[in-house]
């Protein structure tokens, strides 16, 4: 009788075994399913996310650009040389008038 103990007491336990076996199959298809959810939500999470942002600096973004050094440089002598040109200008409507002057005392 003894043996007969053993050999049920043997299939027991790989009965056990097996739906243990069954049960970590389960829950390590659950894990991976519940994985999947995770990265699914945070890349969601992500894409609407970066999205607010991208909308949020659009908004925020000055209309003008940036102006770079070259250009700010010309700009400098463009304005130095109209400058330059308005000062020749006043000279010669204070010539005129200086001839005009001349003319009138002669």
């Amino acid at each position: 009788t003894n043996w007969k103990i053993d050999i049920k007491s043997e299939s027991q336990i790989r009965e056990i075994l097996l739906s243990q076996a069954d049960e970590t199959e389960e829950i390590e298809a659950e894990d991976v399913e519940v994985k999947e959810n995770i990265d699914e939500v945070v890349e969601e999470n992500t894409e609407e996310v970066n999205s607010e942002i991208t909308e949020n600096n659009e908004e925020e973004k000055p209309k003008t650009k940036r102006k770079s050094k070259k250009t700010v440089d010309k700009e400098k002598e463009s304005s130095e040389t109209d400058n330059e040109k308005e000062e020749v200008a006043e000279e010669k409507t204070a010539k005129r008038g200086r001839k005009k002057s001349t003319k009138e005392a002669k």
